[in-house]
C-alpha cells in the first residue's frame, strides 16, 4: 500500500480549476516522479481517498498514458503545471471503485481554535495554522472548503464558550443560513500536540490528538470524506432511461451540451420523442436522483411507460 505525499502538488488556485489539472509548486526536474505524482492527485481526487491501495496506485505506475500535456509555468521557482487524461476516471470505474466528480462540496465547517494565543473562530481570513494547512489540503483535493462568515447574526447565536463546550445547538440555528450539513468543534494546541474534538450534523464524532496542523487538516478531510463519497460518487457503468419535457428547437442544444458536458455521463442520445416527452439513453453509472439534481431540473411524474427518470426543461 502506497502513502500518498501531499506536501508537494496543489491545485492550481484559479476559478473553476479543473479535477484534472494539477499544480507542482516544487517540481525537481525529475519528469518522471512528477508526472506520476500528478496522475495520483488526480487518482485521490476522483475516488476521495489520501492513500490509495496498490490497485488503484498502478494506474500512476505508466504515467506517460495519462499525462496529456505538462510544461514549467515558473522554471526559477520549479513550477510545472499537469493535464490529466479525464478517460482516467473510466479506469478508475472499470477496478470497481466509485468515481466521485460533481458536485464536490464539504460540510459547513465551525471550528473554534486555540493555537495558544487565545480562541478565535476559523474564518476565510483567519491568520491560523490550519487554516493553512486546510487550504493546501482542499487545493490537492480539488475540494473547497465552506467556512461561516461568523457574522453578527452567527454570533448571536454561536458564542465562543458555547461552541468549545462543544454544545452544539446553535449551530444548528445558524448554520441554516447556509445549508443543512455541518461540523462543528474545536481545535487546541497543548504543547507540541494538536487536540481535535468534531462532531457531525448526523451525530458522527471525532476525537483525537495529532501532532501536526497538516495532520489534523488531513483528519478533517478524511472525517467528511466517506459521506461525500458515498452520497456523490458513481460506480461503474450502465443504461439509464431519461425522459425530458418541455424541450423545444431552442432549448434542445443548450440542454444535451448539459448533458453531455457532465463528467460521470459516458453517452447520451435521444431514442424516441412524441409531442410531450423526448427520451434519452444514459450511460453513466450515476443514480436517477443524482442526475436531476446535476442537472438542476425537477422530477417529473410519466403516465405512460415506466423510466429511471423523468424532468422537465427550463424554457
Amino acid at each position: 500500500m502506497r502513502i500518498f505525499l501531499f506536501c508537494l502538488i496543489v491545485l492550481s488556485s484559479s476559478a473553476g480549476a479543473s479535477l484534472y489539472q494539477v499544480t507542482d509548486l516544487a517540481y525537481s526536474g525529475d519528469e518522471r516522479s512528477a508526472k506520476g505524482a500528478a496522475v495520483m492527485t488526480v487518482l485521490a481526487r476522483l475516488t476521495g481517498r489520501s492513500t490509495l491501495d496498490a490497485e488503484l496506485s498502478a494506474l500512476a505506475d505508466e504515467p506517460d498514458e495519462w499525462v496529456q500535456s505538462w510544461g514549467l509555468v515558473d522554471p526559477v521557482a520549479g513550477v510545472a503545471e499537469f493535464r490529466i487524461d479525464p478517460s482516467i476516471r473510466q479506469a478508475v470505474q472499470r477496478l470497481g471503485r466509485p468515481v466521485w466528480t460533481t458536485p464536490r462540496t464539504t460540510p459547513w465547517l465551525w471550528l473554534m481554535v486555540d493555537e495558544g494565543r487565545g480562541r478565535q473562530p476559523l474564518t476565510a481570513g483567519a491568520d491560523l495554522d490550519i487554516q493553512r494547512a486546510l487550504m493546501i489540503e482542499s487545493e490537492r483535493m480539488a475540494l473547497p472548503i465552506s467556512l461561516p462568515a461568523w457574522d453578527a447574526d452567527d454570533r448571536s447565536l454561536v458564542s465562543d464558550a458555547e461552541l468549545w463546550g462543544l454544545f452544539f445547538d446553535g449551530v444548528e440555528v445558524a448554520n441554516g443560513r447556509y445549508g443543512d450539513d455541518y461540523v462543528a468543534g474545536r481545535l487546541a494546541r497543548i504543547g507540541e500536540r494538536w487536540q481535535l474534538n468534531l462532531r457531525s450534523a448526523d451525530g458522527r464524532r471525532l476525537n483525537q490528538t495529532f501532532a501536526s496542523p497538516g495532520e489534523v487538516a488531513l483528519a478533517i478531510h478524511g472525517f467528511w470524506l466517506p459521506t461525500l463519497v458515498a452520497d456523490y460518487a458513481v460506480v461503474g457503468s450502465g443504461d439509464l432511461s431519461l425522459s425530458v419535457a418541455g424541450l423545444t428547437a431552442n432549448n434542445f442544444a443548450p440542454f444535451m451540451a448539459r448533458l453531455r458536458g457532465l463528467d460521470a455521463v459516458e453517452q447520451a442520445f435521444p431514442v424516441y420523442s412524441d409531442a410531450q416527452y423526448v427520451r434519452f439513453r444514459v450511460i453513466t453509472g450515476a443514480r436517477p436522483e443524482q442526475l436531476a439534481d446535476w442537472l438542476g431540473l425537477p422530477i417529473n411524474t410519466l403516465d405512460q411507460t415506466p423510466v429511471d427518470l423523468a424532468v422537465v426543461a427550463r424554457p
